[in-house]
């Protein structure tokens, strides 16, 4: 099966050159009888022992009116202001009653919305990140083999999980892998040194997140994820992968070899995707990202691998030439022994082909909010284009996206807003995007009517067109700790922060690597600096460097003196470790000195070969 698109996945050594309580004198508490000083009694008189905020309050007998029984009889006196005491004593215990039930209420409502916020906050510190294709090769563990030909599993820390058992392994999918141990049993281990299916006898194949399983007593093959889920299983199972093992196909047969069903799809995590009946005409695919195109002759079918579902299907014969979480870019494509009819591009937004442009005299491409641009291979400018595929801005030079875009006419630049036109600036041309809010400009000094006496040509805009910093040499791009490369005149370079502070002393030149610097002066000796200008290493000798594919993290290992290096996790600007050695190679989850192995995390010796 042939292949349009492809992935890198090199296993090299990269070198390179961020109840409320109330006041007892409450008057809303008191009914007209009762007296508001706290320290009167229900006569008026002064008694330090009284509180008149609390239920001791007594009313006023003197005050009383006189009251009558049904029959007409008058009351006595002392009886309605016991009847009375009696009255105000049940209505203040239902009162407080009352508090007391809303005091609980709303005790229990703010411990529920605290557990409530403790559980949001939790999810938001300790939020896993769904597995995607893209991730799925990404592991901390790694095999190293001994001098007999045995491998053993390690962790980032260096620390040894199994024993030099196994006669061959893999690439770990999903965190598993499929080992063979030296008796010759099989099995699938997890980066941590456990099994997701134990060594035994059974004969299991795959290299990607699905595992076929055989058992060789009862004849039943068993299809895997990499959680260890069954997708499915059965006496005879034709398994296919395709776009490297982030789709595959299961078709199910009997004891007799009939087929069982339709085809079925599954994503690489083993979720059903729907059945294809006629599976063995789509002989081509192609990959990008979260999207995979299966091609036959007559017919295209665009997935989203993540998500486990068909996007689209449509005639002909389609290839994937640009893809986001919004949009996605079909283009006719062909193989080494056809050529398509065809020569079109195909804009899928919402599940469906919005529309179709003729690839032979446009070139499209998606911005980061989905929206498409077109440009002619000899030109320029791009066209933003609306959702029929009609041009709505021609003369676009540089882009944030479908809404944040520079256009230039006639030597001047028109900055575009949120959709909105702001400033417009003369004798200027665009140069690049310097971040997610800014760009850089180049003054165009030769245009007509421009000063020609111009010496400092770049300089930092927002993406209204405001001019945010002061002119310089040259300005390069903002990296993820937001700091930036600056000259004045080619021989001073400088790092600046995104306020345009200059962090650095001057230098005759710098790289950046990571997050940190190498910088040579007129005489070509070189320092290592870190992201906000301090001095790591005053001289080094030279310097090796690389970018992990596991996290991204990148590595440098200065030499300071004669076979002493010093290694700096580049990413963080902090040191590591200091070694002595000939030899230092640096890999993908740890470093070597003279056949010894050393962990990034801890810094550590960790194993030897010596």
């Amino acid at each position: 099966m042939s292949q349009y698109n492809s992935t890198d996945n090199p296993n090299v050594i990269e070198e390179q050159n961020d109840v409320n309580l109330v006041n007892s004198n409450n008057s809303e508490q008191l009914n007209p009888h009762y007296y508001a000083n706290e320290n009167l009694n229900q006569h008026g008189a002064y008694d330090p022992n009284f509180n008149a905020g609390l239920s001791s309050y007594q009313p006023n007998p003197i005050n009383q009116p006189i009251q009558h029984d049904e029959f007409g009889k008058a009351i006595p006196l002392q009886t309605q202001v016991n009847n009375h005491l009696l009255e105000t004593q049940t209505e203040i215990d239902s009162k407080l009653k009352k508090k007391k039930i809303k005091k609980i209420i709303g005790v229990t409502l703010i411990v529920l919305v605290l557990i409530a916020l403790a559980i949001f906050v939790f999810k938001i510190i300790f939020k896993k990140e769904p597995m995607t294709f893209e991730k799925l090769g990404q592991t901390e563990a790694f095999f190293l083999m001994d001098d007999e030909g045995y491998y053993a599993l390690f962790n980032e820390d260096g620390k040894q999980l199994t024993e030099f058992e196994f006669e061959t392994t893999g690439d770990f999918y999903g965190g598993v892998v499929r080992v063979k141990s030296k008796n010759g049993k099989n099995g699938i281990i997890k980066e941590n040194g456990k099994y997701l299916e134990p060594l035994s006898e059974n004969s299991i194949y795959g290299s990607y997140s699905l595992f076929e399983i055989n058992n060789s007593e009862n004849y039943i093959t068993q299809i895997k994820n990499y959680k260890g889920n069954i997708v499915a299983e059965g006496y005879f199972l034709d398994v296919d992968s395709y776009a490297y093992g982030s789709m595959f196909s299961i078709i199910k047969k009997d004891k007799n070899y009939k087929k069982i069903g339709e085809p079925e799809l599954f994503n690489y995590a083993g979720i059903s995707m729907g059945t294809l009946k006629d599976i063995d005409d789509y002989n081509e695919y192609s990959y990008d990202g979260s999207y995979v195109t299966l091609i036959s002759d007559k017919k295209t079918i665009l997935y989203n691998i993540d998500l486990a579902k068909k996007v689209v299907e449509t005639d002909g014969e389609y290839c994937i030439s640009d893809s986001n979480e919004k949009a996605v870019i079909l283009v006719s494509c062909s193989n080494w022994y056809s050529t398509s009819e065809e020569n079109l591009y195909k804009v899928v937004k919402n599940n469906k082909v919005l529309y179709t442009v003729d690839s032979n005299e446009y070139y499209l491409s998606l911005t980061k909010d989905g929206s498409v641009l077109s440009r002619k291979s000899s030109d320029k400018y791009y066209n933003l284009l609306d959702d029929k595929g009609n041009i709505k801005q021609e003369d676009i030079i540089g882009y944030q996206d479908g809404k944040n875009f520079v256009v230039e006419i006639d030597d001047r630049l028109m900055f575009y807003k949120n959709g909105e036109r702001k400033n417009i600036l003369d004798c200027a041309t665009y140069y690049q995007v310097a971040s997610d809010d800014l760009y850089v400009i180049r003054v165009d000094r030769y245009a007509d009517g421009c000063k020609e006496d111009v010496d400092n040509q770049y300089s930092y805009y927002d993406l209204a067109g405001n001019k945010k910093s002061g002119d310089y040499y040259s300005a390069g791009v903002f990296n993820e700790a937001g700091r930036a490369i600056v000259s004045t005149d080619n021989l001073e370079n400088y790092v600046i922060d995104k306020k345009f502070n200059i962090l650095s002393g001057e230098h005759y030149s710098i790289k950046l690597v990571g997050s940190v610097y190498v910088v040579w002066d007129e005489d070509h000796n070189q320092a290592l600096i870190g992201r906000d200008g301090n001095v790591l290493e005053e001289e080094i000798i030279d310097y090796i460097s690389y970018v992990s594919k596991v996290d991204d993290d990148s590595y440098i290992a200065v030499e300071v003196s004669k076979d002493t290096y010093v290694l700096y996790d580049a990413t963080k600007g902090s040191k590591i470790t200091t070694v002595s050695g000939k030899s230092v190679y640096l890999y993908e989850q740890y470093f070597t000195v003279d056949g010894n192995y050393y962990s990034y995390k801890t810094g550590k010796q960790f194993y030897s070969k010596n």
